[in-house]
């Protein structure tokens, strides 16, 4: 026992001489560093600290530990800790040889050569020590000389107070950090006000999950800032339960499409009922709606049935619509054939969403690639043709013979079999064309 004692008092030298900080006892006994030559430790349960214990009875900064090459030493800082068995209060360091024992609350750690034999005797489990190493713990330990002790408490107290004093936090850029939010999240109309009691963020963004990312950006950064957004899906929940107030028995569908605008979706039988709620008090009362995008899914070509006809069956897909026109400017869009109106962002039955209105107007076709959209204008063949189908009509219904159909307009002429050319294409789109005197749209 007592060669174990030599070897474990003996310092460096042992080995190839690399020297590890080793947990004895505790919650995360047997976990260990390896150490420089010259390196100073904190010792706690702070998350500052170089060295984290979890134990009971461990204080945030308990104990500070100098390698300094030949002269070593502990200090004890928030509590009281046991070197070897012996106390040591909070006060000046003492002399820290290799393969103490160095007991904080319920922990041990000790440092020392890597391969040292010496570690055996401290291992968990094996609290006993040799004679030799009794008589050495009970002489009490060695204070370090008046002019070690200086250096190394300078040293300590430099170590002590960059652990224990926080960082000043620095000042926050309210305003810059606001304006970020809005740029990365894409906040409709974001902006920044104060009302005497604090500052709040307020704008339209899509969802309840955007609401949320932004919350815990505000955490992260630890702004002063309250929340107060709309978003997409409450806008768009608003005007859907004022159209079915107003609307009673029309099946209607709601989309946020950004911005503030909203895509109403149903069987409309009567645009101008539509548009009168779209501009009622009560619409303009949701707040956050900038305009509705009506999407009338009837899709009505000249001559067709019914307004309110019944919807074609889920798996035929639609024909494509027939645009009749582009209309452009502040409130630009497309004109079908049944006088519904496409915005930017809307859905056009057999075409695909509207991407943009410019020199020509581009669709995100359903195989997802961009198309240019043909405009095919009400020619004045078909409306003489549609004329003369409504004498005829006329006449069958009074009993006449119904005249002769002009050769010239007997058969109108044949509809492009496609509305859209991929946008690759180098043609020219034909140039909008009168619109038909049935026209029905508006602009919401």
């Amino acid at each position: 026992m007592s060669s174990s004692h030599d070897n474990a008092t003996a310092g460096p030298g042992k080995g190839d001489g690399t020297q590890v900080l080793r947990i004895l006892s505790g919650l995360h006994a047997g976990a260990g560093r390896t150490l420089a030559a010259r390196e100073m430790i904190l010792v706690g349960s702070g998350e500052d600290c170089d060295i984290v214990l979890a134990d009971a009875g461990v204080a945030r900064h308990h104990a500070l530990i100098n390698l300094l090459g030949d002269v070593s030493s502990l200090r004890a800082l928030d509590a009281p800790l046991r070197i070897d068995g012996q106390p040591l209060n909070p006060g000046d360091p003492v002399e820290l040889r290799p393969l103490q024992r160095i007991q904080i609350g319920e922990a041990a750690i000790a440092y020392g050569t890597e391969d040292d034999p010496g570690w055996a005797t401290l291992q968990p489990g094996n609290t006993g020590f040799s004679a030799a190493a009794a008589r050495v713990s009970s002489a009490g330990m060695r204070r370090l000389p008046m002019i070690a002790a200086i250096a190394v408490l300078s040293l300590a107290a430099l170590a002590v107070f960059a652990a224990v004093m926080p960082s000043q936090k620095q000042k926050v850029d309210t305003d810059a950090e606001a304006k970020a939010l809005v740029h990365d999240f894409h906040i409709y109309k974001g902006a920044l006000s104060n009302d005497g009691t604090g500052q709040t963020l307020s704008g339209i963004v899509p969802d309840r999950a955007t609401t949320d990312l932004i919350q815990r950006r505000i955490q992260e950064k630890d702004l002063p800032v309250a929340l107060n957004l709309r978003t997409g899906e409450q806008i768009a929940a608003d005007v859907g339960e004022v159209l079915r107030t107003t609307l009673p028995g029309v099946d209607i569908k709601t989309r946020y499409l950004g911005e503030g605008n909203v895509e109403v979706a149903g069987y409309f039988p009567d645009m101008v009922a539509l548009q009168r709620v779209a501009q009622s008090r009560a619409m303009r009362d949701v707040r956050g709606l900038t305009r509705i995008v009506p999407k009338n899914q009837t899709a009505l070509a000249i001559g067709q049935g019914p307004t309110n006809a019944p919807p074609p069956a889920a798996s035929a897909p639609p024909p494509p619509t027939r645009i009749i026109s582009i209309v452009r400017g502040k409130d630009a869009h497309l004109v079908g054939m049944d006088g519904q109106t496409y915005a930017v962002g809307a859905d056009i039955p057999g075409l695909g969403k509207l991407l943009s209105i410019g020199e020509t107007a581009q669709v995100l076709g359903n195989d997802g690639a961009p198309h240019r959209v043909v405009v095919q204008p009400v020619t004045a063949q078909e409306l003489a043709a549609a004329a003369d189908q409504k004498l005829a009509d006329e006449a069958k219904a009074a009993g006449g013979t119904p005249a002769a159909t002009p050769a010239s307009t007997a058969s109108p002429a044949p509809q492009p079999a496609a509305n859209t050319k991929p946008a690759t294409s180098g043609s020219k789109s034909p140039s909008a064309g009168a619109t038909p005197a049935g026209d029905k749209s508006k602009k919401m």
